[in-house]
């Protein structure tokens, strides 16, 4: 017998003072329903998601370099890239019969501003090793997300309570509510 987990209870907040200045009375009604069982309590710093000067440094500079210098598809150096120096990430679904499918998959979509700079600088030295091509530094900032340039921190959580089975947890990217609500307190 197979039953359906409830929505995740996501809650967006900051540090400040060096404590997490979230309202715990908001929990009880959130998870109201939710049968009884183990539950996963996530707390995660938001990283600024990849940037379009990253994006433009990559597809625009770079794969375009590389691409009329050396005749390669810019599709398939990104795909080859993919592959070869990013992690796998695990992805799965259960439904309603309990059945499971998984698969794992590599995309830039998830990767916040570090993690993509870490992964074009490993595609870059390749490129440049394996083709004997030049590629340019590109302006200074270019590992940085637009939002970095605002001199307030961040400072945003993304907090999560999900409801676990079978030792693995619903996750729910969060990234989307904590900016919507940076945009509002601004």
């Amino acid at each position: 017998m197979s039953r359906l987990h409830p929505k995740p209870a996501l809650f967006a907040s900051r540090i400040v003072s060096g404590q997490i200045d979230l309202s715990l009375s908001a929990i009880p009604t959130a998870v109201a329903g939710w049968p009884d069982g183990p539950i996963v309590v996530r707390i995660e710093q938001v990283a600024s998601h990849r940037s379009l000067k990253q994006l433009a440094t990559w597809w625009g500079l770079w794969l375009d370099i590389v691409a009329r210098e050396t005749g390669s598809d810019p599709d398939e150096l990104h795909e080859y890239c993919k592959q070869h120096f990013m992690p796998a990430r695990h992805i799965q679904f259960v439904n309603a019969d309990g059945e499971l499918a998984e698969d794992e998959i590599r995309t830039t979509r998830k990767l916040n501003t570090a993690e993509m700079a870490d992964w074009m600088e490993h595609g870059r030295a390749w490129m440049q090793a394996f083709f004997g091509v030049t590629l340019p530094e590109p302006e200074p900032n270019w590992r940085q997300h637009e939002d970095e340039a605002d001199p307030r921190p961040l400072g945003f959580l993304k907090v999560a309570i999900e409801a676990s089975d079978f030792g693995s947890a619903w996750h729910l990217p969060m990234h989307r509510l904590a900016r919507k609500r940076r945009c509002k307190n601004g």
